[in-house]
């Protein structure tokens, strides 16, 4: 046996286990630190956190922001007047906490790619003090819902490439979810006649009461088979 050839066999294997368990870490913290940012409105940061390439893309309540202009729409133009006054980071007597679960992070072969899926528990409010009073339906609220993420490694650094996010539930704090109507989404209206619309909708936008799965991006843990929804 050649045990020269064995051993460089299997320090090359450990060195791949290595790289694919620190890069499973990087993919989780980049998740992890986007949700921090959001807390507090630092739109301008998580734009930095996704990487410039035709594949960008964003899914948010019924809308799909394409390319790192759709993403910018949706957060600069978009959310930064409607939850951060028009500037950027926290707001006075008002939270947002997006408390980010569950994480499962598959890097692909190459390592260059990775998939990750996130449960996003959230809780919000506007303090009774703040006058005038943002226009949100809900003053005082819980959420949760499920990432699907995709993330591409550019010059060693991870990003985001796809964030899609499915909200499952939303409910005033006092009312509870068990009565909560439906959440409506986004306006149909799409980019450019709308000017800070999504470039496409998505149809397969629901919410609670409807209980539909965001697809699995993993197969299952046992058999090895896709998970049917």
């Amino acid at each position: 046996m050649d045990t020269t050839k064995h051993e460089t066999t299997t320090l090359s294997t450990l060195a791949n286990r290595l790289e694919v368990l620190e890069d499973k870490e990087k993919v989780q913290s980049l998740q992890f630190k986007y949700g921090y940012l959001l807390d507090k409105y630092y739109l301008t940061e998580i734009i930095q956190l996704f990487a410039d390439h035709p594949e960008t893309e964003m899914r948010f309540l019924g809308g799909k922001y394409k390319g790192i202009a759709g993403v910018t729409r949706l957060l600069d133009c978009r959310l930064r007047p409607k939850f951060a006054n028009g500037g950027n980071g926290p707001v006075p007597g008002q939270f947002v906490d997006h408390i980010q679960l569950q994480g499962v992070v598959t890097i692909a072969p190459d390592g260059q790619r990775a998939k990750g899926r996130f449960r996003n528990f959230q809780q919000g409010a506007v303090h009774n003090s703040v006058d005038p009073k943002p226009n949100w339906p809900l003053q005082q609220w819980w959420e949760a819902g499920v990432y699907e993420n995709e993330y591409i490694k550019i010059d060693g650094i991870w990003r985001f490439l796809k964030v899609r996010y499915q909200v499952a539930w939303l409910a005033d704090f006092v009312k509870g979810w068990k009565d909560q109507e439906r959440h409506a989404g986004m306006d149909t209206r799409l980019f450019p006649e709308n000017p800070v619309g999504p470039d496409e909708y998505d149809p397969e936008f629901h919410t609670w009461p409807e209980t539909d799965t965001l697809p699995f991006h993993y197969p299952h843990p046992v058999t090895g088979e896709p998970i049917a929804i």
